[in-house]
């Protein structure tokens, strides 16, 4: 018999519908979520869990204003080594994959993406831990 893992996720997403709508599907799905606008607010957010669990799974967009994405992804790993960190991109150069890559991305899912595709996006992490 096969057990639902519900996670907690962390949404770093600028564009609100977009962030509204990944976080319906996944709280749709079971999963608790906590959404920050932008790489500061993501960074906020996880000083406030430094001494919690942190989240299992932060989902991260690349082009936001404030905070690089590369920056976010690099203090979620010296915090929350555990946490995985797929990142959401609209566009990202091979480069860029590279070094988010080397920082701790542990996966890359380029928009725009359907709902199914996340679900089973974040599903494949499961196989990460």
């Amino acid at each position: 018999m096969n057990k639902k893992i519900f996670w907690k996720v962390m949404i770093v997403e600028d564009m609100p519908d977009v962030r509204r709508v990944i976080t319906e599907t996944l709280e749709d799905a079971g999963h608790a979520v906590t959404p920050a606008i932008d790489g500061s607010e993501a960074l906020s957010v996880l000083m406030e869990q430094k001494n919690a669990d942190g989240f299992d799974v932060a989902l991260i967009d690349v082009k936001m204003p404030g905070i690089a994405a590369l920056d976010v992804v690099k203090k979620i790993k010296s915090l929350f080594p555990k946490t995985l960190v797929m990142i959401i991109p609209s566009m990202l150069t091979d480069i860029q994959g590279d070094e988010l890559r080397a920082a701790g991305a542990d996966a890359i899912l380029d928009k725009p993406f359907k709902g199914s595709e996340l679900l089973r996006a974040i599903a494949a992490l499961r196989e990460v831990v």
